[in-house]
């Protein structure tokens, strides 16, 4: 409703400040209502499940929880630590500098993933989609081939295993394995 639909269905008010008052309490209530809503839903979504953070997401599509479900979504990847450096080595050699190659996707990666997703023009999110995973490994690839260096299932899987994959674990480990400080 109006301000003037307001004034009408209340003659008697002598100010337009109370139809003012009206239409603002119920939009706050609603965007109170909504934010409550969002939470509600995400924290029903089971990030293993691809359907129902896919479902968030086009509801919410810049909700407040949109770069936790796109990192559900690329953990359903199941891209290893070699797998993340060649996504890194696929986006050096497409010239989107992601920062040190060293299998982690910290905010250098995320930056050139979205460099090469807007280049690309996808949707750009920081974050890879099975394809675009699939396109940067093979590029990455190729690069690894021209440079001689791999980074094979077999060299990693110790540093895999002692840190169980987490990102954070890998990246304290790297960053004692070049002989800084934590």
């Amino acid at each position: 409703m109006g301000k003037r639909t307001l004034t009408r269905v209340f003659p008697q008010t002598s100010g337009w400040w109370v139809a003012m008052l009206l239409l603002l309490v119920p939009s706050s209530a609603r965007s109170q209502d909504a934010a409550e809503g969002e939470a509600g839903v995400w924290e029903s979504v089971r990030c293993e499940e691809a359907a129902e953070v896919q479902a968030y997401l086009e509801r919410y599509p810049h909700g407040a929880h949109v770069a936790e479900a796109r990192a559900c979504l690329e953990r359903q990847l199941g891209l290893d630590w070699a797998a993340r450096r060649l996504v890194q080595q696929g986006l050096t050699a497409l010239e989107h500098a992601p920062g040190p190659v060293d299998g982690l996707f910290g905010p250098a990666t995320r930056g050139a993933i979205s460099r090469w997703q807007q280049a690309q023009g996808f949707a750009v999110t920081g974050y890879v989609t099975q394809e675009q995973a699939e396109a940067l490994i093979a590029r990455g690839r190729e690069g690894e081939a021209a440079s001689g260096e791999s980074a094979s299932r077999e060299e990693v899987r110790p540093l895999e295993i002692l840190t169980g994959g987490s990102p954070r674990l890998l990246a304290i480990v790297a960053r004692l394995g070049a002989g800084r400080s934590l």
